[in-house]
């Protein structure tokens, strides 16, 4: 599904230089970009239950035990992960679309969100070093790409930057 998503986007110009997207289509191709990553997120969560479901097969005592520890505190983690991306704005709409009227949560906490739902503590995190900007003075969120985060959404916020300038 999550594939399926993406290649809409591609059609609807993600990946293409800023100055060859088409704006009539940018709040469409954001709005399927969310649900892209939302469904690559689930996916990951079906996947490590499945393979843990196999462990539990083969486990007794202790280990079944700390197998069962794993499922649960990995589905809470990415399942929080999960509804982040949705709940992060109200109304949900404002996520694609910078013109409804709502609020978002700070940027800085959607991308902690974002990071710890990868299990990986990192001293950029620890130090709220997030934004890092090129030498042209776009914002760089290399970091994030690097953690785990969508690919769609360095081309997002690259979008989102270009409609608010």
């Amino acid at each position: 599904m999550s594939t399926s998503l993406q290649s809409v986007c591609v059609a609807l110009d993600l990946g293409k230089p800023n100055y060859a997207v088409n704006l009539a289509t940018l709040n469409k191709m954001n709005m399927y970009s969310y649900m892209a990553g939302f469904f690559s997120l689930l996916a990951l969560i079906w996947s490590k239950l499945s393979f843990a479901l196999t462990l539990l097969c083969i486990s007794s005592g202790w280990t079944k035990r700390f197998v069962w520890f794993i499922i649960i505190t990995t589905n809470l983690v990415l399942g929080a992960n999960a509804t982040a991306q949705w709940v992060q704005c109200w109304p949900v709409e404002r996520l694609w679309d910078s013109t409804v009227k709502g609020s978002c949560w700070p940027r800085e906490t959607v991308e902690q969100v974002g990071t710890m739902g990868t299990g990986k503590p990192c001293k950029e995190l620890r130090h709220g070093n997030f934004k890092r900007r090129d030498a042209d003075g776009s914002f760089n969120n290399s970091l994030f790409r690097r953690r785990g985060r969508r690919a769609g959404d360095a081309a997002l916020e690259d979008n989102m930057e270009r409609v608010h300038q």
